[in-house]
């Protein structure tokens, strides 16, 4: 599981490769990360696409504000329009030890 303090970057890279490990052509596409803790709401993070690689970010100002596990999915829109789940994870934001920071 992927562990962060509240307040840093949390940068995200997947390397998109089809069945026989060639990289796959993203042009046109979009893509967004979408997570959650506890069954909560959902948030939802554009992705920036270059090449065959898809970056999520949760910038300082985000991770400020969250404060335990969280849930993931990548999800990406093709030029064709159809929807792909293209990876799940989990990650962790833990309280910053600076006690004037972050949420309790």
């Amino acid at each position: 599981m992927i562990k962060i303090y509240q307040g840093e970057s949390l940068e995200l890279k997947f390397t998109v490769v089809d069945e026989d490990r060639t990289a796959v052509d993203l042009s046109g596409a979009s893509a967004s990360l979408f997570y959650r803790k506890n069954k909560g709401d959902v948030s939802e993070v554009s992705c920036s696409i270059a090449s065959n690689v898809i970056t999520a970010k949760l910038t300082p100002s985000v991770t400020a504000l969250m404060l335990g596990k969280y849930e993931a999915e990548l999800k990406m829109l093709d030029i064709s329009d159809d929807v792909d789940m293209l990876d799940k994870l989990e990650f962790e934001v833990l309280k910053s030890l600076d006690p004037d920071f972050g949420i309790s």
